[in-house]
Formats: C-alpha cells, structure tokens, sequence
C-alpha cells in the first residue's frame, strides 16, 4: 500500500492553488505563469514535431489545426 499513489489517483478533481519551489503556477484554479491557449498552441506544435520523428505524422494529424486554438 502506497498512500501517496492512493492519495493522488483518488482524486476526483483539478487543483486549485499549485506551488512549485515557492512559485505559485496555479491560483484559484487558473495559471498564474502563463495562458491555457499558450500551453495547448505549445502542446500542439511538440506533438506535431514527435509524430513527424518518429513517423507516425499521418496518424498524428488533429480534425483542427493549432493557429485555430484560441480564436
């Protein structure tokens, strides 16, 4: 039994404040550092790079486009 793997895969919810070495990057349950459309045009653009690395670019393709994020 490992109480901080039952801790955090019992969760039911998202996080509302988060703290890492001092920083806060999550306030009342928004990021504080940076936007949720930055993040995911950022996610996007990483996820595209890995597919076409290894290959699997065909397979990787979203029904979107990642310049529509945010619009």
């Amino acid at each position: 039994i490992n109480p901080v793997q039952n801790l955090v895969f019992s969760s039911r919810g998202g996080a509302d404040t988060v703290m890492v070495a001092g920083e806060i990057l999550m306030r009342d349950g928004m990021l504080a550092r940076s936007s949720e459309t930055e993040v995911l045009r950022n996610s996007q653009v990483v996820a595209e790079a890995l597919a076409a690395r290894s290959g699997l670019e065909p397979f990787a393709r979203s029904a979107w486009h990642h310049s529509q994020i945010g619009s």
